[in-house]
């Protein structure tokens, strides 16, 4: 138990996560460009297009997958300002 975080609760919203999806896709001229693990350490492949349905399906499964972990996959210290940082979006 390395208390990273697998999951957080936001995870819970596909509506925001859709749209933020939505809005990745705009700027990266109509492709998603995610990076995924592909093989060995350091190598990756792009997931370049997914659908409402198959996003909000694969969330729901990913958080059944946390459950498995300690804490459901939420993390120790998770958020910036719990480590003493300034919160991800100020500096």
């Amino acid at each position: 138990d390395m208390e990273l975080t697998l999951y957080h609760p936001i995870m819970d919203n596909h509506d925001q996560i859709w749209a933020a999806q939505k809005k990745v896709t705009e700027k990266r001229g109509g492709n998603l460009c995610a990076p995924v693990p592909r093989g060995e350490i350091g190598l990756c492949g792009y997931i370049n297009d997914v659908d409402e349905k198959r996003l909000r399906r694969t969330l729901d499964e990913y958080k059944q997958i946390c459950k498995k972990y300690p804490r459901a996959g939420l993390g120790v210290d998770m958020h910036c300002v719990d480590v003493g940082l300034e919160p991800a979006g100020t500096v």
